[in-house]
């Protein structure tokens, strides 16, 4: 980000996306997953290491720009025995990207107060998770991933995402 940040500086009449400035969690360890937290414009980011539970969890991959994630997202949020357990025990990142997409984060963060998207750091910060697609559910029990289910067609995954909270105890 900062060399992003120098670049246009040397540029000024090319029109370049605005780099955002960046601060540290406390505690935050680079070595670890990590991911950004959005903020309005002129408003630094926070880079910062998510919890990663011990316990039953699940890690969505999803974009604001991605229809399927949104349609997974909507399915979800209208179920009740999902958009519990989703809200309750899911952590939805997005992936690198050579763009920022800060207001297409901040308005689904507006949209989807309990299932918001923060974009990652790197892939390679995230060696058990697959950003190349979306959307994207890992189902993990102690940190392992168990399960996973990729994509979102017109007629939904519920049956699978069952499955996969099933295989990690988050239902019967």
């Amino acid at each position: 980000f900062d060399e992003a940040r120098e670049l246009a500086a040397g540029f000024p009449a090319v029109s370049l996306e605005s780099v955002p400035e960046l601060r540290d969690a406390e505690g935050f360890d680079p070595a670890r997953p990590s991911l950004l937290r959005v903020a309005e414009a002129g408003t630094p980011w926070q880079r910062e290491n998510p919890v990663l539970s011990g316990d039953a969890q699940i890690i969505v991959v999803g974009h604001p720009l991605c229809h399927f994630s949104r349609d997974a997202t909507l399915a979800i949020e209208a179920d009740p025995m999902l958009a519990d357990l989703f809200a309750a025990h899911s952590l939805w990142i997005g992936p690198a990207d050579r763009h920022v997409y800060r207001d297409e984060y901040l308005q689904w963060r507006a949209d989807h107060p309990r299932l918001p998207i923060a974009p990652i750091l790197s892939r390679a910060s995230w060696p058990m998770i697959d950003t190349s697609s979306t959307p994207r559910f890992y189902f993990l029990r102690g940190g392992v991933v168990q399960s996973e289910v990729v994509g979102w067609p017109p007629e939904g995954n519920r049956d699978a995402v069952i499955a996969g909270l099933k295989k990690i105890g988050l239902a019967d």
